[in-house]
């Protein structure tokens, strides 16, 4: 498995919890997306290794997670899905 994958869940865990902090605190969600952005690129990285097919089944459920972390951050699904993809690509 790519160490990028456990950084990649690591990094999406986080901006849950982050997430959640600054909306119960009502502040911008920048956080947020910034570590958002870090799973995408780190799951982006992982998937332009030699993967296993489950690695590959993982990553596209690790960036299908990002989008809809950015979609709970107020961001339109083609904003969104766009921001995963050129991250994922970085």
């Amino acid at each position: 498995m790519p160490e990028e994958l456990p950084g990649a869940v690591d990094r999406l865990a986080e901006a849950i919890h982050t997430l959640r902090w600054e909306a119960r605190a009502g502040r911008p969600l920048d956080q947020t997306r910034n570590t958002v952005l870090d799973g995408a690129r780190l799951a982006g990285r992982a998937y332009h290794r030699d993967l296993k097919p489950f690695s590959d089944a993982i990553v596209i459920q690790l960036r299908t997670m990002a989008s809809d972390l950015l979609r709970a951050t107020g961001y339109e699904p083609e904003t969104a899905n766009r921001m995963v993809r050129e991250a994922a690509a970085s």
